[in-house]
């Protein structure tokens, strides 16, 4: 079996494995509103959300402009000095 097929196959597995989990949560929600009504529990995702649905957010610091050059001339020293490596 080549590599290119074991990927494959990994990645139908992880497909599958999201799915069951997908079909869980929606048994779930539909279990809850039978019971709570949907006032407390707006959609599935809102019951529980899934690690793949969550968006990564990275923060970004802005820089003075002192920072700013204070880390340029670090770099260019840097560079400076690995120059031939």
């Amino acid at each position: 079996m080549s590599f290119d097929e074991i990927a494959e196959l990994l990645k139908i597995r992880d497909s599958e494995r999201k799915e069951k989990w997908e079909q869980l949560r929606i048994q779930c929600y539909y279990s809850m509103v039978a019971f709570h009504g949907n006032k407390e529990y707006k959609n599935p995702q809102g019951l529980f959300p899934l690690p793949w649905e969550k968006k990564k957010v990275k923060e970004v610091k802005k820089l003075s402009k002192e920072e700013l050059a204070e880390k340029t001339k670090k770099a260019q020293q840097w560079l400076e000095t690995n120059k031939y490596r």
